[in-house]
């Protein structure tokens, strides 16, 4: 078994199919992708695994998609892909490590997501092939 080192996106949406193809999307940009259905389960993955980036998807169903801004401030960029509220926009703007995104631009966001990890600042994990 060989290893290799790539980087770890925690992704956060409560809707099975947005879940699954921004993981798909993470990946194809190569990444490991972290799927985490839930606000909470996310908070205590992030925790644990401290990972690179997270994305989450702005339409979270517990409707608290910012939540996890204030859980993990200052400890890794988060990107918030989707349509913000005019509160939840400000509140993203105040902060350097939150970044909205719209949807529907999978090559802009696989760009912006290679762009706020340049490869000095990864964060290495070791996955087993």
């Amino acid at each position: 078994m060989t290893r290799r080192v790539t980087y770890l996106i925690l992704v956060v949406s409560s809707d099975p199919e947005r879940l699954h193809g921004h993981r798909a999307m993470a990946r194809a940009a190569g990444f490991y992708a972290l799927p985490a259905p839930t606000l909470d389960r996310a908070i205590a993955l992030a925790r644990k695994v401290r990972p690179s980036l997270v994305l989450v998807d702005a339409g979270l169903a517990e409707g608290r998609a910012l939540a996890v801004v204030g859980a993990l401030r200052k400890q890794t960029p988060i990107v918030v892909v989707g349509e913000l509220t005019d509160q939840e926009r400000a509140q993203a703007s105040d902060d350097p490590l939150v970044h909205a995104y719209p949807d529907g631009d999978s090559a802009g966001l696989t760009a912006l997501l290679r762009d706020l990890l340049p490869e000095r600042e990864r964060r290495p994990h070791s996955m087993a092939d």
